[in-house]
C-alpha cells in the first residue's frame, strides 16, 4: 500500500514494494517566469525592477517612498489625524518648482 503525506516544503512517500521504502521529498520553491493570478495573498512581497497597478492601491500601514519621490499626474490628498504630534522642525510639505521650493 502506497502512502503520502505533505507538511510545508516536504512530501512523506511510503511506497508498499517488498522493500518497504520510505522516502523524504523536498518539493522547494518554484520559479516561475510568468503568472496571470486573479487572486493573490502573500505575507511579503517585493519587485525588483518595476510594479504597475492598473487600479486601485491600498496601503493600510505606512507608506515609505526613496530619494526620488513621489510623481502623480492627478491630485493628491494628504491627511492626518487631528491629534497628530509634530515636532518644530517637521515640514508636513515640501513643494518643488522651476523657480523655487516651498516647505509648509
Amino acid at each position: 500500500m502506497n502512502a503520502i503525506s505533505v507538511s510545508g516544503r516536504y512530501a512523506y512517500v511510503g511506497l508498499g514494494s517488498t522493500a518497504n521504502e520510505f522516502r523524504i521529498i523536498d518539493l522547494g520553491g518554484a520559479e516561475i517566469s510568468s503568472l496571470l493570478a486573479h487572486s493573490l495573498e502573500a505575507g511579503s512581497l517585493q519587485v525588483r525592477d518595476s510594479a504597475y497597478v492598473g487600479k486601485s492601491l491600498t496601503v493600510s500601514g505606512g507608506l515609505n517612498v526613496g530619494s526620488n519621490g513621489i510623481y502623480s499626474q492627478g491630485a493628491v490628498g494628504i491627511s492626518m489625524p487631528a491629534t497628530t504630534t509634530l515636532s518644530a522642525y517637521t515640514s508636513l510639505l515640501t513643494l518643488t518648482h522651476a523657480t523655487g521650493t516651498f516647505n509648509g
